[in-house]
């Protein structure tokens, strides 16, 4: 079905009071790049905050006339997405059999086991975020101590010390 631009205009306006999310990023050269998240492509930037929110509403107007154009599908904003709880996975049958095995050993549903295993990762990616932060407080350290001069860096050595059977870096001072 062909439209004409009046509807066009309509259905833009539509989609324009939607709550669709924006990222903005603030450039090395001071000014501020944004994009639609949901809408693929959909950016702009300005020199202020301001410039750029006006500047991606003029953008998500154009990007929206030529996709209802084009008869495209529009991707709805995230936070108007409504989920189920269900979710249909397709997987190898020797994972399925693995997962199903333990959870019979666990005596749970495999429902039940997938959906732990999940849980289970949130925790994970914490520990991993942690770990990674520590690590690049301790490379930032090493770097600053490369760059003192030498007279300076003689009496600094770095140590390993036992902390309930893990080695912990510190740095030590020494006259």
């Amino acid at each position: 079905m062909r439209r004409n631009k009046k509807e066009i205009k309509e259905e833009v306006e539509k989609y324009m009071k939607l709550p669709y999310t924006f990222r903005i990023v603030p450039e090395e050269d001071g000014t501020f790049f944004i994009m639609v998240e949901e809408l693929p492509g959909c950016m702009s930037e300005g020199h202020t905050v301001d410039e750029a929110m006006e500047m991606i509403k003029d953008a998500m107007r154009l990007w929206l006339e030529d996709s209802i154009g084009r008869g495209l599908e529009i991707p709805k904003p995230e936070a108007t997405k409504e989920y189920s709880g269900k979710l249909l996975v397709r997987l190898p049958s020797y994972l399925h059999e693995r997962l199903a095995k333990e959870a019979k050993r666990e005596r749970i549903s495999l429902n039940q086991y997938i959906v732990s295993l999940l849980s289970e990762r949130e925790p994970l990616t914490e520990v991993k975020r942690f770990v990674q932060e520590e690590i690049s407080k301790i490379s930032a350290a090493r770097k600053v101590i490369e760059e003192l001069p030498i007279e300076l860096k003689k009496p600094l050595t770095w140590k390993g010390e036992q902390n309930n059977g893990r080695k912990r870096p510190y740095i030590q001072w020494t006259n």
